[in-house]
This record gives structure tokens, C-alpha cells and sequence, in this order.
């Protein structure tokens, strides 16, 4: 009983990591102790097992522990079905995860979640044809699955079929108005489609249930700035970084709007600001970079470069990026070091190809020069 009850404590969203890890080893400890006994109750090793599936659990245990209980003759086909779910999760062989799931649906047919959980396996396995057809059989046989008519959007998306996506999306938004994942998904793949005005609609609707949600107000924003309406992008970003202030994905975007407007002092000063909070964030450091050069400030962005490089010492972008930087200062031996290294990264980028050529080619320094 207090392992069952711990066992529940652990959806509690509310606990931190350290929390969680203190009370579901109490409760794997209470679990194991009594599986210790003599004959004891096949109910605490499903329940132990149950836990070893949780994430960073012991996956090989939880077989044993499944294979155990699975053994038991006198389990009912619910009981029975569900261990097979589980078994399935941590199989590492697709077949036997693929056989264990299709058992299960054969005891408990009419469990719509089994169901959902054998589409999620056939997805991994790339058999999308075969999961969109189960998940139809689903939707035939129960019309308001939600969770069925948003997965095929999301397989359809994966097949790029857009157009069948929104759909699919538009399907699970009537069948469940009040969940956030269908609008979202439906604003994701109209800006694929550079239906920018779209989008930002699904995601106004989204910040009206919510307006501290983060994932809208950034895709948002970006909406916004493809649409050309770089003033309403700007205030969905300045109110994203008053409620997380070191969030990078928005100063990255907010600079990308200066510099499409031309202002690149001001791109500049915002990546630069951040920079100082995170100086090795790979993707800002890029960033930074490509902009100084831009902006004809070569040694500020060799600065910039070194700094991606320290996070990915073999990021072909970086190396080409300084070779291009050390050339406007005039460092041809060290254009042809970062230019050298990035070809053995990325042989065929024409880029690199171009401006390694052109070093070659008309560099004053005999020792670089190579017709």
C-alpha cells in the first residue's frame, strides 16, 4: 500500500528532480523487499515494473520483471494485455514490441489507447502507410478520438502532405475544441506553406486561452515577421523576454528582424548582449558572427567565431565563416589553416569551394598561393 501510494505521488508535477528520484526509490525499495518474500504478489511486480519503464529506469529489468508476471496462467486478459503494453515499450527488438502490442489489442480490442500506442511504434518504424491506416480504423470506429485524428495530421506532416495535415488537425479541433495541440499543429504547418496571416491566427487563439504560453508567442512571432509585420513581432518578443529574460530562441529572432530591416548595429547589439550571458551558445555565436561580417567588423567576428568553435571545435560554418573573416584582415595563413578544416568536415559546400579557390588563387603570400 505505501509503495502504491508513492507510485502516485510521482505524477505529481509539482516535484523537482531530486523529489522524484527520492520517492520512486522508496517505493522501488518497498516493491523489491517484498518480492523478496516467499510468493509474494504478482500485483508488486507489475507495479515494480511499471517504474523501471519510467524514464532513466533499468529497461532490462522491467523485461525480467514483465516476462515473470507474464508467466502467471491465472492472469485475466486485461491484467495480461496491459504487461504486454508495457513489454512492448522496452522491447529492444522492433518485431517482438511490434508482436507484443498487436497481442494486446487482441485481448482488449476495444482499449482505443493500445491502439494509439501500436501507431506510435509503427511511426518509429517508419511504416507510416501502415500506421495511417490503423489510426483510420480507429477514427471509423470511434469518431471522437481526438488523439487518433491528431496523429494522422502529425504522420501526414511527416509525409508531407500538408494540405491532408490541416485536415486531420481541423478533424481533432472539433472533436476536442478545448486542446491546445491541434491549433498549434495547424499553426506550424501553415507556415510551412508560407501562410504566414494564417498562423498567426491559430496562435492568437492559443495566446487567448494563454498568454504566458511560450511555444505560441515565439512561432508567433516569427509569423509575424514573415508576414512583414515586424512591429507586432517585435512586442510578442520584448513580452517574451520580460517573462524569461535569458531566453535565446527570442533574442535570436528579435536581431533576425532588425537585420532584415537593415539595422544591424541594433541585430548586433542585442546578439552581443546575449552573447555576454552565454558566450559559447553555439547557434548565437553564428549568429553574431555572420552579422559582424555583415557589417564589415572582420576581427569582431573572428571573436565570434572562436566562440562557436570552443562549443563545436569542428563546425565547418565557423571555420568557413573565420577563414572568410581572417581573408578581410589580410591572415591568408590562417584563412587557409580554418579553410583546410572546414573542407575535411564538408568537401562540397560551393561556398567554401568558391573563396578557398579564390585564396589559392590570388594570395600575395608565396607559400599560400597554389595555382
Amino acid at each position: 500500500e505505501r509503495a502504491q501510494m508513492l507510485t502516485r505521488v510521482l505524477s505529481n508535477r509539482s516535484l523537482d528532480e531530486l523529489q522524484h528520484a527520492r520517492v520512486r526509490r522508496s517505493a522501488e525499495s518497498d516493491l523489491r523487499r517484498i518480492l523478496a518474500l516467499g510468493d509474494p504478489p504478482r500485483e508488486a511486480r507489475l507495479a515494480l515494473a511499471k517504474l523501471l519503464t519510467l524514464p532513466n529506469g533499468d529497461r532490462h529489468e522491467a523485461r525480467r520483471q514483465l516476462n515473470a508476471y507474464l508467466e502467471d496462467e491465472d492472469l485475466d486478459s486485461t491484467d495480461r494485455a496491459e504487461a504486454l503494453i508495457l513489454r512492448g515499450r522496452v522491447q529492444r527488438d522492433p518485431e517482438k514490441a511490434l508482436a507484443d502490442f498487436n497481442q494486446a489489442i487482441e485481448l482488449a480490442p476495444d482499449n482505443a489507447d493500445y491502439k494509439i500506442a501500436r501507431v506510435l511504434l509503427l511511426r518509429a518504424q517508419n511504416k507510416l502507410d501502415e500506421a495511417l491506416a490503423s489510426l483510420k480504423k480507429i477514427v471509423e470506429s470511434d469518431g471522437d478520438n481526438a488523439a487518433a485524428m491528431l496523429l494522422s495530421g502529425q504522420i501526414l506532416r511527416d509525409q508531407g502532405k500538408l494540405e491532408a495535415a490541416l485536415a486531420a488537425f481541423e478533424q481533432a479541433h472539433e472533436a476536442a475544441p478545448d486542446e491546445p495541440e491541434p491549433l498549434q499543429q495547424r499553426g506550424e504547418v501553415y507556415r510551412q506553406l508560407d501562410e504566414f496571416d494564417k498562423a498567426v491566427e491559430q496562435f492568437t487563439e492559443l495566446l487567448d486561452r494563454d498568454p504566458d504560453a511560450v511555444l505560441p508567442r515565439i512561432h508567433r512571432a516569427e509569423a509575424l515577421h514573415k508576414a512583414e509585420r515586424p512591429d507586432e513581432a517585435l512586442a510578442d518578443i520584448d513580452a517574451l523576454l520580460e517573462q524569461q529574460p535569458n531566453f535565446i530562441p527570442a533574442a535570436r529572432l528579435k536581431a533576425e528582424i532588425y537585420a532584415s530591416q537593415d539595422d544591424m548595429d541594433q541585430a548586433i547589439a542585442v546578439l552581443d548582449e546575449f552573447s555576454r550571458k552565454a558566450p559559447h551558445a553555439l547557434e548565437l555565436s553564428l549568429q553574431l558572427a555572420l552579422y559582424q561580417l555583415v557589417n564589415k567588423r572582420p576581427t569582431e567576428a573572428i571573436e565570434a567565431y572562436s566562440s562557436a568553435l570552443i562549443a563545436d571545435n569542428d563546425n565547418y560554418i565557423a571555420l568557413r565563416g573565420r577563414g572568410d573573416a581572417y581573408l578581410n584582415v589580410g591572415d591568408h595563413h590562417a584563412a587557409l589553416e580554418d579553410f583546410e578544416r572546414a573542407l575535411a568536415v564538408r568537401e562540397d559546400d560551393p561556398e567554401l569551394l568558391n573563396n578557398f579557390a579564390w585564396l589559392l588563387a590570388t594570395s600575395p603570400e608565396d607559400d599560400v598561393r597554389d595555382g
